[in-house]
């Protein structure tokens, strides 16, 4: 009894001294891609230790049965040896069952520690997450076809804008965890991500809200064709916008081609009301993932009607994954001042370039 005792005091010992670390770690992570590292960090010394260990008893154990069958049945050698090899190939399982259930408790552990604050993770794939720490140069995606369709945010789970963008901001300087795909750029430009071709072209269109072409900032501002003040703020020529014909709007959805994620952020630029029916969606492998509603409005500075801001969308849960991005409009006719959207100037880069205080709220689908 006394014995099971001491067993279970430190079985409880170490569950505790566990949990500690990992809560401890988690706690000075500062976002998803820091609390997958360090768990991959945790499964990986577990996977370590436990596997010498039940390395070490298996060969031990095995040795001691083996040659307790060579010794004479004469005296208690034979059968302590047997006991002891028999006892070592037992705490080998045991250390397997061990670390089969320690990624379980781990992962339980690391999103309880979370909380609400980091959005909770699910199991890690820790070969991505720690593949290739030096890097690899990886070739701009080039276009290719992809199938489009008006998407509407009912019935989505929304994050907190203060979580969204406290996240943004923790990791804004670092680099995400190196992926087989990783490039040694720091900005990664997206076939036509700021229109410079004048035209869609990698990029497919669907209804007419955005119109047939981009439109071209210094034409719009010498014409007249903006809402109140001259466009501005701008980093690029062209960009899209559902402002047509002085107001008149009409639904229609803009959706970028495939491209390879290589770097954490997806950075562009915006010009957007609060309006629920006004978005833009990241997409994985042709699914949505992600909706952001904006309101530019509300960018610390000035940021009038016509005025870039500039957002970004964190890529680092889908690192080597295709993705694209969707520009959504379901509006239409003349519902100025909180109809209007224009975006533009996308590329993928290591840091993020987020101008504070535009994000409503973001949804993951």
């Amino acid at each position: 009894m006394r014995d099971r005792n001491k067993n279970a005091g430190f079985t409880l010992s170490l569950f505790a001294a566990v949990s500690f670390l990992v809560i401890s770690l988690v706690a000075a992570a500062s976002d998803t891609l820091q609390i997958q590292s360090t768990v991959c960090g945790i499964l990986g010394t577990i996977a370590t230790v436990i596997g010498f260990i039940a390395i070490f008893l298996f060969v031990l154990g095995a040795v001691l049965y083996a040659v307790a069958h060579i010794l004479p049945a004469a005296g208690n050698l034979k059968g302590s040896m047997q006991g002891w090899g028999m006892g070592m190939l037992v705490g080998g399982i045991i250390a397997i069952i061990l670390y089969t259930l320690s990624s379980f408790v781990v992962y339980k552990i690391a999103s309880f520690s979370a909380g609400n604050s980091i959005p909770v993770i699910s199991k890690v794939d820790c070969n991505s997450v720690n593949a290739n720490q030096t890097g690899a140069s990886s070739s701009l995606a080039t276009p290719s076809g992809a199938s489009s369709s008006l998407a509407t945010p009912s019935g989505k789970a929304t994050i907190p804008t203060l979580t969204a963008n406290n996240a943004n901001n923790k990791v804004q300087s670092s680099r995400y965890a190196l992926a087989a795909c990783q490039s040694s750029d720091k900005k990664v430009e997206i076939y036509n991500g700021n229109f410079s071709t004048g035209t869609f072209a990698g990029w497919i269109t669907q209804g007419s809200g955005f119109g047939t072409a981009p439109t071209n900032i210094t034409t719009a501002n010498r014409n007249g064709d903006y809402y109140k003040a001259r466009w501005s703020g701008y980093g690029a020529l062209f960009f899209a916008t559902t402002y047509q014909n002085g107001g008149l709007f009409k639904s229609g959805n803009l959706t970028s081609n495939n491209f390879e994620v290589t770097e954490p952020y997806l950075n562009f630029q915006i010009v957007s009301p609060e309006n629920s029916q006004l978005y833009v969606e990241l997409l994985v492998n042709d699914r949505p993932v992600l909706i952001n509603h904006y309101n530019t409005s509300n960018g610390q500075g000035s940021y009038g009607a016509s005025t870039f801001a500039n957002t970004s969308i964190s890529l680092s849960p889908f690192s080597c994954d295709n993705a694209s991005v969707r520009i959504v409009s379901v509006v239409s006719g003349n519902q100025i001042p909180n109809a209007l959207i224009a975006a533009g100037n996308f590329y993928m880069s290591s840091t993020a370039n987020e101008t504070q205080g535009i994000l409503v709220n973001s949804t993951v689908v």
